[in-house]
């Protein structure tokens, strides 16, 4: 017997043209599930001479998928449910290097992270450098928004943070918290400030 089938691919549109050879332009959209929960289009250019391109990925997801949730179960962080929106985009620097810029939106999410539960609306800005030979990025900034958050198990003495929302700003090595605030057993708090790595 063969393989039961991970994934339905629906609607699948794909064109690829030569505007001025040797760049080749791309775009295509497709839809996921047997029943649509998602949907996936790319937009750009591939110079074959160079070994140039950008590229501009926007999806968006009405669920998280079984196998996306199995696949996560080994992981630090594991996106358990959400409504998600990805708009995304790749340019080369060079033949090993690529800058990045992703804008990610999660509603009615549950994130776990390490043991600790992160349930509402967040949004996520980054962008860097990454490098393939060593996969790794090499240099990032960013932010964080929560919109309405409740965190639970945050450690063995609080059990439960409620309606947080506040934005912090992130680079190697450094957090700093522009604004937060919720309700710690129905008391509100305000915080701010910066948490910075020691390591050397």
């Amino acid at each position: 017997a063969g393989a039961p089938v991970l994934e339905t691919l629906q609607e699948i549109n794909v064109r690829a043209a030569f505007q001025k050879p040797p760049v080749l332009q791309l775009d295509g959209s497709l839809k996921v599930g047997q029943k649509p929960y998602a949907s996936i289009s790319l937009a750009g250019f591939w110079n074959l001479k160079q070994a140039s391109y950008q590229f501009n990925l926007t999806t968006e997801w009405g669920r998280i998928p079984f196998w996306l949730q199995e696949y996560q179960k080994s992981h630090f962080l594991v996106l358990e449910k959400a409504r998600v929106k990805l708009i995304a985009e790749i340019k080369s620097l060079d033949e090993e290097k690529a800058l990045f810029h992703a804008r990610v939106g999660l509603e009615e999410a549950r994130v776990f992270v390490h043991g600790t539960n992160y349930d509402g609306s967040m949004r996520l800005d980054a962008k860097g450098l990454f490098n393939f030979d060593t996969k790794t990025v090499e240099r990032y900034k960013g932010n964080l928004e929560l919109v309405d958050v409740d965190i639970l198990n945050l450690s063995p003495k609080i059990a439960r943070i409620n309606h947080v929302a506040g934005k912090i700003d992130f680079i190697p090595d450094l957090l700093t918290i522009q604004t937060l605030r919720g309700k710690y057993k129905d008391i509100p708090f305000n915080a701010r400030g910066t948490l910075k790595s020691f390591k050397e």
